[in-house]
């Protein structure tokens, strides 16, 4: 894939001494704030420490917090290829949630006791992101819940909350097969 120049006049000083700031307050950290912006949207990646934390409503407080402060930080253009930058509000941020911040474990496996979840954010509720960039067998063994616009994958199941929405035998199912409800996918525990 090749994209065209950035056209846009730039700052190469501000471009070339440009950091990511970083967050701390009592009881949680954001750091190693990265850009993944495309010519359409403005996309952040980030990773939050939230400590001995454990209760879910505190967790999904820090989340919260944590994207409020995301979506004001401004990103710069590069000079080779043209990206969505500047001060406006982020279109999607990917926070990936560690327990501390250790030189080991920083893997997304459902056996590393140090991560907590992996948060997408998006503006308009829907994500661009298949599986959160991971492979699709590590992906499924997460336990995933969809708060408004935040749509959380969380390592142990303790703190998905289930939202059951009763689905009509004869409307579509919603894996998005294209068939019917009551011949795809029910009884079989997954919408049921």
């Amino acid at each position: 894939m090749i994209f065209n120049p950035s056209t846009e006049p730039i700052n190469l000083q501000e471009i070339k001494y440009f950091r990511f700031p970083n967050y701390q307050c009592d009881s949680y950290k954001i750091s190693q704030i990265e850009d993944a912006s495309m010519p359409d949207r403005k996309r952040l990646k980030c990773r939050l420490y939230i400590g001995d934390v454990d209760e879910r409503e505190k967790i999904i407080e820090i989340l919260r917090e944590s994207i409020d402060w995301l979506k004001t930080v401004k990103n710069v253009d590069l000079p080779t290829i043209h990206h969505k930058n500047g001060d406006m509000e982020a279109d999607a941020l990917y926070i990936t949630v560690y327990r501390y911040d250790a030189r080991k474990n920083k893997e997304l496996y459902p056996n590393n006791s140090n991560f907590v979840c992996f948060a997408d954010y998006n503006q308009n509720g829907s994500t661009t992101l298949l599986n959160g960039g991971l492979p699709a067998n590590i992906w499924s063994q997460f336990h995933h819940e969809k708060i408004g616009n935040i749509n959380i994958a969380w390592r142990e199941g303790k703190y998905l909350t289930r939202h059951v929405q009763k689905i009509d035998a004869n409307s579509l199912c919603p894996c998005g097969s294209g068939k019917k409800f009551k011949k795809c996918c029910r009884g079989k525990g997954i919408f049921d």
